[in-house]
């Protein structure tokens, strides 16, 4: 891993640690970057049986790209948590809407409605709930 790959991966940490902070709480998911030859994420959540996901980075992966793939994999590892289990993260403003946005592939990088398609911010500038 090149030393700008690394540091691309930590800006992708912390910007989705941003979206998990302002809308769960700064201690609701733990995500710890692995580097070296094979570069990893562990994402966990911080509760008494935690959900547990792993992320491969792909070496000179496009930051947009790797951001999507993070925010999904958070996305996945606290929709399998207890503490969020039938819940939507990070929850649509729609009121109508029912359902988590999606950490979208279209647009990298971008929290989107999977419904409109809309826009609703750039990942790591989600606002409070």
């Amino acid at each position: 891993m090149t030393t700008g790959d690394e540091a691309q991966l930590v800006a992708a940490v912390e910007r989705v640690r941003h979206d998990v902070a302002v809308t769960l709480g700064p201690d609701a998911v733990l995500i710890e970057i692995s580097t070296g030859s094979s570069p990893e994420v562990a994402i966990a959540t911080s509760e008494r049986h935690p959900s547990v996901t792993g992320l491969y980075v792909h070496p000179g992966e496009y930051e947009a790209q790797l951001l999507t793939r993070l925010a999904d994999a958070v996305q996945d590892c606290l929709v399998e948590s207890s503490r969020m289990w039938g819940s939507a993260w990070p929850a649509c403003p729609d009121p109508s809407h029912e359902h988590p946005l999606s950490a979208s592939y279209c647009s990298p990088g971008m929290w989107t409605c999977p419904l409109s398609g809309e826009v609703v911010a750039p990942i790591g500038q989600l606002g409070r709930p």
